[in-house]
């Protein structure tokens, strides 16, 4: 996407974290379109919290402020037991 190839998330929050310009691009559609799908969810589904699991949780330290910060309306929250439950 946007001329920017990596191998996988590690790499990619790597490069966003230094201001890499095509990382930083690509991060801005992700999280405008990670915040779409769950402003649908809250809108058709009456959600009342998302709670985010599975791998996405190894990256949360390089992106669940800014989710958090672009959903403001609702409660956003990590899995308890993460990949071990």
């Amino acid at each position: 996407m946007n001329e920017l190839y990596v191998l996988d998330a590690r790499e990619f929050f790597h490069l966003k974290s230094q201001g890499n310009e095509k990382a930083l691009k690509v991060y801005d559609i992700w999280l405008n379109n990670l915040t779409s799908l769950i402003q649908f969810v809250k809108k058709y589904f009456d959600a009342k919290i998302i709670i985010l699991t599975g791998g996405v949780l190894k990256s949360k330290d390089y992106f669940l402020d800014d989710l958090i910060a672009k959903n403001p309306n609702i409660k956003i929250a990590l899995a308890k037991f993460d990949q071990t439950a």
